[in-house]
């Protein structure tokens, strides 16, 4: 049964990995929103106070950097540009002023007493509306409205975000487990783990050795003993048996021990070579031959997106 256990452990140790990771914070997209476009039943000011809250609850998300409303005036204003019919390719070139990454344009309507706002997401380098969020309400219920608009838009364009940079970005494969098996340490632990699990089997064999010799030397004296005499005998035979079942699993606990120790070190030099290669490769993450991300530096965290999406 110890040889099953020793082959289980030399089986194992070949995957063997140390994982860490750090959740750098990440730079803020800056994005400007442009004054939305009064439609049916509204005129420019009433509108001009719900791009406000939207602008003010995008802020509050601390997703992103806002450019102030006055810049983008200015930006219009130094192009010539008529404010109230801004076609997509000049919003994009205000926002290449600019330096944004994201513009939000929208009009809102009014129909049955109800607000109809339409927003529209423009990428500023492409020039085209990538994605769109819409809202219906009454009046009275406007700036939580736009705290929901907000939370939507953040999740919209982050996603985007995470999508393009994801297409950018260099992802490297290692088979670690071929790696390990060739370094000459991993060879040498091998044999070191392989005569110390021999040593360990040698000391549990005399156990049990001793354990069989006992117990059957009672087995056949058994009938001749005295009740006293057999007593005793059966009290000695179980304690030798919980003996040998306790050495049993303090060998395996020695055998883990021992394989910590010997291959702890090799698995450690192996990730610190895996992550200079990375830095001056470039390579945003690095996997190995079973799927487990070993390294990672930039990749973005979508557990926002799963939450939010569950409503957490």
């Amino acid at each position: 049964m110890f040889k099953k256990i020793t082959k289980v452990v030399m089986i194992a140790i070949t995957v063997i990995f140390i994982t860490g990771a750090a959740n750098a914070q990440q730079e803020r997209l800056k994005i400007a929103v442009m004054d939305f476009t009064a439609g049916v039943g509204l005129n420019q000011s009433d509108v001009d106070g719900i791009s406000n809250m939207l602008t003010t609850a995008l802020f509050d998300t601390r997703k992103f950097t806002i450019i102030e409303r006055t810049q983008i005036e200015q930006a219009i204003k130094e192009q010539n540009f008529q404010r109230n019919n801004l076609s997509t390719s000049q919003i994009a070139k205000i926002g290449q002023i600019l330096g944004v990454k994201k513009i939000l344009i929208g009009n809102v309507n009014i129909v049955f007493q109800e607000y109809n706002i339409d927003v529209r997401i423009i990428d500023v380098e492409s020039g085209v509306v990538e994605s769109t969020a819409g809202k219906t309400v009454k009046s009275s219920g406007l700036r939580d409205v736009m705290s929901e608009l907000a939370n939507e838009l953040v999740d919209k364009i982050t996603l985007k975000s995470v999508i393009f940079t994801q297409s950018q970005i260099k992802i490297a494969y290692v088979n670690r487990t071929n790696i390990i098996q060739t370094m000459p340490e991993y060879k040498e632990a091998i044999k070191s783990l392989e005569q110390y699990s021999s040593h360990l089997q040698d000391e549990l064999e005399k156990i049990s050795n001793n354990f069989d010799s006992k117990l059957t030397a009672y087995q056949n004296s058994e009938n001749s003993m005295s009740d006293y005499i057999k007593e005793q005998k059966q009290k000695e035979i179980q304690e030798l048996s919980i003996y040998h079942q306790e050495q049993k699993e303090q060998a395996q606990l020695k055998l883990q021990q021992k394989q910590n120790n010997l291959f702890e070190p090799i698995m450690e030099k192996l990730n610190n070579i895996i992550q200079n290669i990375a830095d001056e490769n470039g390579f945003a993450a690095v996997l190995d031959d079973n799927g487990i991300l070993i390294y990672k530096k930039g990749l973005i965290d979508a557990t926002q997106f799963v939450k939010r999406k569950i409503g957490l």
